[in-house]
């Protein structure tokens, strides 16, 4: 928590390039979407676990979840990619077979998330912001502030 509210994390989605996030949603129920980041995240300026939001690209829809940890990709386990494919929608699966996906290479940061569901009404801090480039912080009450 930050003296004036909650810090949550903020993420948007394009469809387009990614796949349809209903495939996302139902794994984030059943147990736990592995979403990865090419940037370089530090984990522990963001309070886990904690909400995240997600807009998906060119639409006004919200889904919300629990971020429950964030970790670097050079702190995975050797055999991380193999582990998530059964964390992952068969889009990014694919995606990562063709692209052979390298911790710290393609990627630099792990959110695990669960339990997504759309949500209607966001809080005015996060709908009020056009879908970020990359993750943001959102304090809830306060400022957004772009990862460093």
């Amino acid at each position: 928590m930050r003296p004036n509210g909650k810090r949550v994390l903020y993420l948007s989605y394009n469809e387009t390039k990614h796949g349809s996030f209903d495939e996302a949603v139902q794994i984030s129920k059943q147990s736990c979407l592995w979403w990865i980041d090419k940037s370089r995240r530090r984990p522990e300026q963001l309070g886990c676990p904690t909400d995240i939001y997600v807009r998906l690209t060119g639409q006004e829809r919200y889904f919300r979840g629990t971020l429950d940890s964030v970790k670097s990709a050079r702190d995975l386990d050797p055999d991380f990619v193999v582990q998530a494919h059964d964390h992952w929608p068969s889009v990014w699966q694919e995606q990562a077979k063709k692209t052979q996906l390298r911790p710290m290479k393609d990627f630099k940061t792990v959110f695990f998330i669960r339990s997504l569901r759309e949500e209607i009404q966001p809080p005015d801090e996060v709908k009020s912001r056009r879908p970020p480039q990359g993750p943001v912080y959102v304090d809830l009450g306060g400022k957004a502030k772009a990862f460093a």
